[in-house]
């Protein structure tokens, strides 16, 4: 991740900044520099990332629980695409409850939560990850049965059978989520350099 607060350009006086950053000559020796564009603010920055993660955040949670919640409450939602949808939408609920925390970390350049939530939002990320993965090859896989082999696969394109694989997805993604068999240890970072 980029820091949030990019290198501050040179103070000079007879230097371009803009001029000096795209391989232009200097300021041509005069004493009265210009910058071509704009500096950002890193103030206006830190606080535009986290707003947007916060606005993706709100939509996201009320879209996919809008999903989940037809799906769940009407019987005739309960098709074989749809449950591959339920579980997609569960999944980028997991990532949408993680967004306030990485909107945090990057209003304040550092972690402030402290090694347990790190690694609980570390890994439900990573269980998002592989689940949306293994979800949408999984409904891939059912569409190609669905339009090439729509009698063959009768029997395998059921609610049940969809139930039990995506179950064994999450299962898998669990499993793909989880710490290698050396976990690093939680070491307090220096003052100025707390990252996740």
């Amino acid at each position: 991740m980029e820091p949030l607060f990019p290198a501050t350009p040179p103070t000079s006086r007879n230097t371009s900044w803009a001029a000096t950053s795209r391989g232009g000559g200097g300021g041509g020796g005069g004493e009265n520099g210009t910058l071509a564009e704009p500096v950002p603010s890193p103030g206006a920055r830190a606080v535009a990332v986290p707003v947007l993660y916060l606005l993706v955040c709100a939509l996201g949670l009320g879209g996919n629980a809008l999903v989940i919640y037809v799906v769940l409450r009407h019987a005739k939602m309960k098709t074989v695409t749809n449950i591959y949808i339920l579980n997609l939408a569960v999944a980028d609920v997991l990532l949408m409850l993680g967004l306030p925390f990485v909107a945090t970390q990057n209003a304040l350049s550092y972690w402030p939560f402290g090694p347990v939530l790190c690694r609980l939002v570390m890994t439900l990320d990573g269980i998002n990850q592989f689940t949306s993965i293994f979800c949408l090859t999984v409904m891939s896989v059912d569409r190609y049965l669905a339009v090439v082999h729509p009698l063959r696969s009768a029997r395998w394109r059921r609610p049940r059978v969809a139930r039990l694989a995506s179950a064994a997805v999450w299962a898998f993604s669990l499993v793909m989520s989880l710490p290698g068999p050396r976990p690093r240890p939680w070491t307090e970072p220096e003052p100025g350099n707390e990252v996740a």
